[in-house]
């Protein structure tokens, strides 16, 4: 439990000090753009409060449906004796393929509802990269440095 607690911690803390480093890194590179993460935050934070229980229930249903899956392998497996004496091989074979096909819709759902929500969050987050990339071109008009302006230019087409 004492180990597991600590990975637990040690994911947390390299989540924390990834988002610090970076924001420093934006800080350094673009001051500006840091007005935009709060917002990039509550808009995260707005959409995840609808898909969190969906996402939940979509797991919950993918787990039982795996389960009895699981199950009717193992009952397949351990009465295979049962089975052949009263004939029940079809049956058997028959009630594995539906909850196998069951499974698998609810796999495609899971799938389809995680590829959405990465869509809509990533759509989000690339807000700030969209406005780190133009930011250079932005400043070239303010800039008095025509030379630097092309060097952060040059830098972006380069990421």
């Amino acid at each position: 439990m004492d180990l597991a607690v600590t990975n637990i911690m040690g994911v947390i803390f390299g989540a924390v000090l990834y988002f610090v480093g970076h924001s420093f890194v934006l800080a350094l590179a673009n001051p500006s753009s840091l007005f935009l993460l709060p917002f990039i935050g509550v808009a995260l934070e707005y959409y995840a409060r609808f898909y969190r229980t969906t996402i939940r229930e979509v797991q919950r249903v993918y787990l039982v449906c795996m389960s009895s899956v699981y199950q009717d392998m193992v009952e397949a497996i351990l009465g295979k004796v049962t089975i052949r004496a009263f004939a029940a091989s079809r049956n058997v074979i028959c009630s594995t393929v539906a909850a196998l096909d069951d499974f698998q819709q609810v796999y495609f759902t899971k799938i389809t509802v995680g590829q959405w929500i990465g869509l809509r969050m990533s759509l989000i987050g690339y807000t700030l990269t969209i406005f780190n990339r133009l930011y250079p071109i932005l400043q070239l008009r303010t800039s008095s440095s025509t030379e630097c302006c092309a060097c952060r230019i040059l830098h972006n087409l380069q990421q």
